[in-house]
């Protein structure tokens, strides 16, 4: 039959045991010539503590929206100084996840959020985060002021797009 008959654990595995491998303790989890059976390995990092311990930590760091939207202090003073503007919004947002492409890249069509972070593929859903996120800083009147009417237009159109 096709059916294929799951492998049983023989022996009992404490999961908290550091040499317990997952084969062992997830046998039917773990595709079968697979080098990387988990998705999750390649989005992580290990790093190292001063006191020597290795722990895992996201390749890219969370998107904190409400830290963005409160503590990430910029103000639009004008197209004269738009360029000093972007440079410190980009410069304040990274801190919490939010990238932004550098200035050099700018072109027409082409979206303030990067497809790439750090050499890490930014999915889709974490690009919508960071697009949406970014859209809600700039339509706040906090962020570009009210005055600036022609430069939140530019915004609105695009954010429709």
């Amino acid at each position: 039959s096709d059916e294929r008959k799951q492998p049983e654990i023989t022996t009992p595995v404490d999961i908290r045991d550091p040499t317990a491998s997952p084969q062992r303790l997830m046998p039917a989890a773990i595709p079968q010539g697979n080098p990387q059976p988990f998705r999750q390995a390649a989005m992580h990092s290990t790093v190292q503590n001063h006191y020597g311990a290795q722990y895992q930590t996201p390749a890219i760091p969370y998107l904190q929206y409400e830290n963005i939207i409160k503590r990430a202090q910029v103000q639009y003073t004008g197209e004269q100084d738009v360029l000093v503007f972007y440079n410190q919004l980009r410069n304040g947002v990274a801190h919490y996840g939010l990238y932004l492409i550098e200035t050099i890249e700018f072109a027409l069509e082409k979206s303030l959020c990067p497809p790439t972070y750090n050499g890490y593929q930014i999915d889709d859903e974490r690009y919508k985060l960071m697009a949406g996120c970014l859209y809600q800083k700039l339509a706040s009147f906090e962020t570009i002021p009210a005055e600036f009417s022609s430069a939140r237009t530019v915004i609105n159109r695009y954010a429709e797009a």
